[in-house]
């Protein structure tokens, strides 16, 4: 560890963004918030390929979430990242260096003090997450999808959604150990998004005997979710 931070310091043989030390470059966006979150501190980022551009993103772990910001090589060795552009990657070292703070689109501003190395050991479940989202179920014991249930979702409840391998487990809060449900998705055969739900950003998950509306804290959010959820239906 002590030759990875001298080596971050020195900026010794780091020549391009493949040599350094606190880059993933096989970690995706889902996995890096459950590997800061779970084994992170605030302050912690670490650098990663970007799923959706030919970019890299550094994903840093603020008090209660993980923010993500856009390096952007400009294809003459140098970089954008935040408001800085940066001749090269000496420079942009150099700023890593100085702990820079950078304003995401809402919340406080994260600091940028700690480099995650990809040295340290990471967790195996990097297919699980853990997001916010807000919980409501159809009371009417649903046989299908196709149910009307315009007037049994007048009960919604602010839950903590986890999942761990087939499992989706829903607590009261965040930081509660035991669950009020624990979900079997081996069961489930149906996950989409659900536009015709009076909550914005929702998305259904159906089981044969019960169907479990969820809408999250934002688009994005849901379609992480419902991306992960039908992975797993087809993969576990």
């Amino acid at each position: 560890m002590t030759n990875l931070i001298e080596k971050l310091r020195k900026n010794i043989e780091i020549t391009k963004v493949e040599d350094i030390p606190w880059y993933h470059p096989s970690l995706t966006r889902n996995a890096s918030e459950v590997l800061l979150m779970t084994n992170g501190v605030e302050g912690n980022y670490l650098l990663r390929s970007s799923q959706t551009h030919d970019m890299y993103t550094v994903s840093a772990r603020s008090m209660d979430s993980v923010k993500h910001f856009p390096l952007i090589p400009d294809g003459k060795g140098g970089y954008k990242f935040g408001i800085g552009d940066f001749a090269n990657i000496a420079e942009l070292m150099e700023h890593f260096r100085n702990i820079p703070v950078l304003g995401g689109e809402c919340g406080p501003p994260v600091t940028l003090r700690f480099p995650y190395f990809n040295k340290i050991a990471e967790p195996s479940f990097y297919t699980d997450v853990t997001l916010h989202a807000v919980h409501g179920t159809s009371f009417g014991g649903a046989q299908n999808c196709n149910n009307d249930w315009e007037n049994t979702l007048s009960n919604w409840k602010r839950r903590w959604f986890v999942t761990k391998k087939h499992m989706m487990f829903y607590f009261n809060q965040r930081g509660d150990t035991k669950p009020l449900k624990e979900l079997d998705l081996r069961l489930a055969f149906e996950v989409e998004a659900d536009n015709n739900c009076e909550k914005p950003n929702a998305f259904r998950v159906c089981f044969p005997e019960r169907t479990y509306y969820i809408y999250a804290d934002s688009k994005k959010d849901m379609e992480d979710w419902v991306s992960l959820l039908k992975w797993k239906l087809v993969n576990i």
